[in-house]
């Protein structure tokens, strides 16, 4: 399992844009099992991102972190997903 996390000091930089642009091309180009966690709990933009998409199967939203080294690597053992991309 791949993690990519998208991160920037600054609000305002396309991080939900790249994060979500990278999460459609990986289950639809790669036909890649996708997880999406949004760190981003104020805005929650690629929540909503997801929400207004239907809620997918894939990429599928990942909600209720509570420790997120633990639960990555849980899924990671798992073989949850082929990629866990993070805004």
């Amino acid at each position: 399992m791949q993690v990519v996390t998208v991160a920037a000091a600054k609000g305002g930089a396309g991080k939900t844009t790249i994060t979500a642009s990278l999460a459609a091309n990986a289950a639809v180009e790669m036909e890649a099992s996708v997880g999406i966690i949004d760190l981003n709990e104020d805005q929650a933009t690629l929540s909503q991102w997801w929400t207004d998409r239907g809620e997918p199967d894939n990429p599928e939203l990942i909600t209720d972190i509570n420790n997120l080294t633990v639960q990555v690597q849980a899924m990671r053992k798992k073989n949850a997903f082929d990629w866990v991309i993070m805004d």
